[in-house]
Formats: structure tokens, sequence, C-alpha cells
């Protein structure tokens, strides 16, 4: 169980760097009057936090998951909240790879543009 809450935690860590570049993807749409809305993920995802930005969702996550360890401090966590917290990451993964999708999509069309 040690190294599932290693990689767990490793994870975390790739999720918020992602989400950190994701949320600047999020300002240049903001700044082209795109993506106007108030939270990225609706109210029954299982996540507690309403934020039009991926950081606050990850940061989330990890208190949570902060909070199953005992705070980082047991090597064992409950496996149905596992399952649960898992899903959550799933979920900040699946929209951070659709979000550099979307970004790596748009240079593309903006590179063709300025041919």
């Amino acid at each position: 169980m040690e190294k599932v809450i290693d990689a767990f935690r490793q994870n975390l860590q790739l999720a918020h760097e992602k989400a950190k570049a994701c949320d600047l993807v999020l300002d240049g749409f903001a700044e082209k009057g795109l993506g106007k809305f108030q939270a990225i993920f609706p109210k029954d995802s299982g996540f507690q936090c309403e934020a039009n930005r991926v950081v606050p969702y990850v940061e989330e996550l990890a208190k949570r998951f902060l909070e199953a360890t005992g705070n980082g401090t047991e090597t064992k966590i409950e496996p149905a909240k596992l399952t649960e917290l898992a899903k959550l990451l799933n979920q900040i993964f699946a929209l951070e790879h659709q979000l550099e999708q979307t970004a790596a999509a748009e240079v593309a069309s903006e590179t063709k543009t300025d041919d």
C-alpha cells in the first residue's frame, strides 16, 4: 500500500504542474472572450469546490488525500477512499489532456493562418 500512496502522491504533483499550465491556457481563452463559465466540473462530479481554473481542484484533491493519509503520516488508506480519490484524479487528468489538445490545436491553426 505504501507504493500506491507514493504513486498517488507523485501523480498529484504531476497533476498540479499540468494544472498550472492549463490555467494559463484558460487565461488565454478568457482574454479572447472564450471559456465563460463559473465552474470547470459540475456539482455532481465529486468535488466540493467550484472554480473556473484547474489548480483549485487539484489543491482540494491534495487536501483530501492528506486527510485520508493522516496528513501524510499513514502508509495505509481505505480502499474505498483511494478509489474515490483516484476517480477525482482521473477527472483532472482527463480535463488537463483535453485542454492540452485544445491548446495545441489552437496553436496549429494560428500557425496556419500566419503562413
